[in-house]
């Protein structure tokens, strides 16, 4: 079944912050294949200190993308873009900061999903050169889709394939996994190749007892659960088995972080998408009783200067 076919229920808008750098081009590529499966709205976003109208020109090329794919015939329209149901534009917003730019924009818009490409590093180099990818996620609070720069992904960038097929979540009591759960249903209805058996492994990690949780497992056809329980290496355990089971995808949820200790040396989450060879998908979650560090105040936003383009090229 072509991918267009399948509706997501609730991913409408997308979001492709980009440093227009050949390192972002697997995270557009996934953007992208997102965007055509949901038919959503893609806003693909640059940040420049003194942005120009002539920056649109350096943007990946949607059309040509889809041409490439298979998905549009060689000399595709515009109107060829439109028609597959989806709103494509560019933006590109002055701004000194382009981590702080990136949270001004999302002060101003609701995204479903952001979909950025991220470098690994370590705990040294994250604290003195704080990645953007995942500052941004933390502090929107928004489910974020992170793709490693030196993997390709559940999507090939050059031909638009999918290879969506197995899948590890790591759970624990708090904060409940559910949200990312059914996120991820929905990633694996829309991309998951026809007649394959998704595999699923559910595992719960650290020293805390599993409660109840009264959690709704999808009960697709042909999808294969697997529940494993690992010891107290949280990170550690967790890119264990997604080595081992060869994962297409991380997915967990997370609560960003509760605590100075968090910001120095990075929540569970921040660590394991800094050392999986996978993309991982952080859905936020907020739980009761739980303390966070405030925040920059990003709801008065500066004026921004904004080159857009909502044509479909």
């Amino acid at each position: 079944m072509n991918p267009t076919n399948r509706r997501f229920s609730h991913l409408k808008h997308i979001l492709h912050p980009t440093d227009l750098s050949p390192d972002s081009r697997g995270a557009f590529a996934h953007a992208l294949k997102l965007a055509v499966a949901a038919r959503a709205e893609l806003d693909i976003l640059h940040i420049e200190s003194h942005p120009n109208p002539c920056d649109l020109e350096r943007f990946p090329s949607v059309r040509n993308t889809l041409i490439n794919w298979g998905v549009l015939p060689a000399g595709a329209s515009q109107q060829d873009v439109a028609a597959l149901g989806i709103t494509i534009r560019k933006i590109c917003l002055s701004d000194a900061d382009p981590e702080m730019g990136i949270l001004h924009y999302l002060a101003r818009h609701t995204e479903d999903l952001i979909v950025l490409s991220t470098h690994q590093r370590h705990r040294v180099d994250r604290w003195f050169h704080p990645e953007i990818a995942t500052r941004v996620a933390l502090r929107s609070h928004a489910a974020t889709l992170f793709v490693p720069t030196n993997c390709t992904g559940f999507v090939n960038a050059a031909d638009g394939s999918t290879s969506l097929q197995r899948v590890v979540i790591p759970i624990d009591s708090v904060p409940s996994p559910q949200t990312a759960l059914n996120l991820t249903a929905e990633l694996l209805r829309a991309l998951a190749t026809d007649g394959a058996s998704p595999e699923l492994t559910v595992m719960h990690v650290g020293p805390r007892p599993m409660v109840n949780l009264n959690l709704s497992y999808p009960q697709d056809e042909g999808w294969n659960w697997q529940w494993l329980a690992r010891g107290e290496d949280i990170v550690g355990d967790i890119l264990d088995v997604a080595d081992q089971k060869s994962a297409d995808l991380i997915a967990m949820t997370t609560q960003g972080h509760t605590c100075w200790k968090d910001i120095l040396s990075g929540c569970t989450t921040e660590n394991v998408i800094h050392d999986a060879a996978c993309p991982v998908l952080a859905v936020y979650s907020f739980e009761p009783g739980i303390n966070r560090q405030s925040e920059p105040d990003i709801s008065q936003c500066p004026d921004q200067t904004a080159h857009r383009n909502a044509a479909y090229g």
